[in-house]
């Protein structure tokens, strides 16, 4: 027997009832505090035309007129999921591992 299994979310959405059960025994707790720390970063307005290679063309990440970006809830077409993953990971070798191997 074959299972589909998936999940999403949409910014604002409000009225929906429980979706079913979490695959998940565990949960996680939000801390109640501030941040370890934070890292803003210039992202170039070509990286969404660079990652169409990767064959994602959802209009999500690049036309602004596309429904889904202000029915999402968002001002702009937003990032590839891949390219948002890159460019965490970098940061945080940069900002943890890095530090560790300096120290």
């Amino acid at each position: 027997m074959n299972r589909f299994v998936s999940g999403g979310f949409s910014i604002g959405a409000t009225g929906f009832k429980d979706g079913g059960t979490a695959s998940t025994k565990f949960v996680v707790k939000v801390p109640d505090r501030a941040p370890d720390f934070v890292i803003e970063e210039h992202i170039s307005d070509k990286q969404a035309h660079i990652y169409r290679l990767t064959a994602d063309y959802n209009p999500l990440h690049i036309d602004p007129e596309f429904p889904g970006v202000a029915g999402g809830g968002f001002r702009a077409p937003i990032l590839h999921g891949l390219c948002t993953m890159g460019h965490t990971i970098r940061q945080v070798f940069k900002k943890c591992l890095l530090r560790i191997t300096t120290e």
